[in-house]
């Protein structure tokens, strides 16, 4: 059985008790928590026969075990109120991962939309283009025929004719050339009614031929100014398309910028938003494991707590069978004070973590 003997604390006078191998250290008082040597020359002697050893280390464990399970209880809340921010954290960032997604399904698709209204624009263009060069290329087939129409005054109006018909398919010319066609067709009946005459009536008179000759070249006069207009008409719209083309090309170069614009900007985002959903995961399976530590934690912590219940149960018992067998002795005070705590060795000997699952010794 150990032996304890009563020394007073200097600072606040409170009786502790102390053991023998604890004189000439550094002890605290559980009082005022002032740190002082034990001297055996300051023990105070004792005013009644010692009171039974085992029940009043019984209590004492029995408080300091209660203490544990408080302090127990207290990181078992902790470590729910840790378990239920986490478990915040992570439908927060689950939410978020569910958001960003959603950005990214619309930004897919506004990508889909704008590479299909870029793709009608380009056909569009291309169609316009090749309407053109079409168009260019009847036009140099109509030079060709009123350049070969030159030959005889037959050939014109043949020739007419012929300009006249494919006229008909030209823009804004065709009721022009319409006009001009049936001009000419009077005017070449004219000219063939004026030949016939000078012919009949070229051998009466010499006279009647240099008139025939200058009604000729008054028609081949008319017909080169003809020819003259609308080869400046031609070549006026042949300006016109020539711009036009040019804008075309401009249209497209543009649309294709945009287009390779659009296209990086998609790029970047689509990587932006994958290395998001990669930190996403990643936090979420640490949050994931954060949990399940807290959840092995908090077994853990479950099994010492029903440890030390069972403990406690077990040392309250001894305790009541204790007290039944000896009955409590009046504390031993001086100037009408109670005992005061179990001192701690402040230098020498710190106390024991509690183990697990198991009981722990008192302290000196």
């Amino acid at each position: 059985m150990k032996t304890y003997f009563k020394l007073p604390c200097p600072n606040c006078r409170e009786i502790l008790p102390i053991r023998a191998e604890y004189f000439g250290k550094r002890v605290a008082c559980k009082r005022c928590k002032h740190a002082f040597v034990a001297d055996a020359k300051d023990v105070v002697a004792p005013e009644a026969p010692p009171t039974d050893a085992s029940a009043d280390e019984t209590h004492r464990r029995v408080a300091q075990l209660e203490n544990e399970l408080s302090l127990a209880h207290e990181q078992l809340a902790a470590r729910d109120a840790e378990h239920a921010a986490a478990v915040r954290e992570a439908e927060s960032a689950q939410r978020e991962a569910e958001q960003l997604t959603a950005q990214v399904h619309a930004l897919q698709g506004e990508a889909y939309a704008a590479n299909g209204r870029h793709e009608l624009e380009a056909d569009a263009g291309q169609k316009e283009l090749a309407d053109t060069r079409e168009e260019m290329e009847w036009l140099r087939v109509l030079v060709g025929e009123l350049k070969g129409s030159e030959s005889q005054a037959a050939e014109t109006e043949t020739g007419l004719r012929n300009e006249l018909a494919a006229a008909k398919a030209a823009h804004q010319e065709r009721d022009a050339v319409r006009s001009e066609r049936d001009q000419l067709r009077a005017e070449a009946e004219q000219f063939r009614s004026q030949v016939g005459e000078l012919e009949r009536a070229h051998g009466a008179s010499s006279g009647a031929h240099g008139e025939l000759a200058r009604t000729h070249e008054e028609a081949r006069g008319r017909w080169e100014t003809e020819r003259q207009e609308l080869h400046e008409q031609w070549e006026a719209k042949q300006r016109t398309q020539a711009v036009d083309l040019d804008a075309l090309k401009q249209e497209r170069d543009q649309f294709a910028e945009r287009l390779a614009t659009t296209s990086t900007g998609q790029d970047e985002a689509r990587e932006a938003l994958q290395a998001e959903v990669t930190r996403l995961n990643a936090e979420r399976e640490e949050s994931r494991r954060v949990r399940e530590e807290n959840a092995k934690a908090q077994v853990e912590l479950m099994e010492q707590v029903r440890a030390l219940d069972a403990e406690r149960a077990t040392l309250q018992a001894d305790l009541e069978q204790a007290r039944a067998h000896h009955p409590p002795s009046p504390p031993l005070t001086k100037g009408g004070r109670g005992g005061g705590a179990e001192p701690v060795v402040a230098d020498h000997h710190p106390s024991p973590p509690l183990p697990k699952g198991g009981t722990g010794g008192g302290a000196g």
